[in-house]
């Protein structure tokens, strides 16, 4: 929820969607307006996808 953003406690809207509390820590509000293009849209997907990659590897480096 928007009066959720910014904090570091768990989302209660994920918590009540049956999230752990680690998982709910962790979401990402995205949101989109009637000027929002499909070209906004496959953009964040893709930046998105890079930080998600990016982080995944990091966090394999780190536990070796």
């Amino acid at each position: 929820a928007a009066c959720h953003s910014g904090t570091l406690t768990p989302s209660p809207i994920l918590k009540a969607m049956g999230y752990s509390d680690r998982a709910a820590k962790c979401g990402i509000r995205l949101t989109l307006g009637r000027h929002t293009t499909v070209e906004d849209i496959d953009w964040t997907a893709m930046v998105l996808k890079q930080i998600l990659q990016r982080a995944l590897q990091t966090l394999s480096l780190s536990q070796v």
